[in-house]
């Protein structure tokens, strides 16, 4: 008849998003293998981007990513505009459909570059939180 029943649409709702959450789990698992970081690291790098993300939309803004880095690093205007940089190319480059905010995965992306280039000194700021393990 062309009709969908309730249960029907919820149905196709379900299964489409078992694909949807798929499809992000699989973009987790390839950038866990692209960054090298452990499971241990990316549970904790997810704990930090919720924590992070203050209005719960499962993206980070610009502004939640700094506010979140500023716990760690200093945030003069040299370090400002660079980690904006580095924050625009990731997202740029990433998985997010916008522009202007970090999935997870980018994320991810973004603390491998933070951590690979040392920005801030991250490294030596963040030596008790690491694994043992050298990068």
């Amino acid at each position: 008849s062309g009709s969908v029943s309730f249960v029907e649409y919820l149905q196709l709702m379900r299964a489409l998003q078992e694909m949807d959450d798929q499809s992000r789990l699989d973009k987790e698992l390839a950038t866990m293998v692209a960054t090298g970081f452990s499971k241990t690291e990316v549970s904790e790098f997810r704990r930090l981007f919720i924590g992070a993300d203050d209005d719960a939309n499962g993206l980070l803004s610009l502004e939640e990513a700094i506010n979140m880095m500023k716990d760690v690093c200093p945030f003069g205007a040299k370090n400002a505009a660079e980690f904006t940089n580095i924050f625009n190319e990731v997202v740029r480059n990433g998985t997010s459909k916008t522009l202007d905010m970090a999935t997870f995965p980018d994320f991810l992306h973004l603390m491998k570059r933070l951590l690979d280039e040392n920005f801030a000194q991250i490294l030596d700021r963040t030596k008790s939180f690491q694994p043992s393990s050298p990068r």
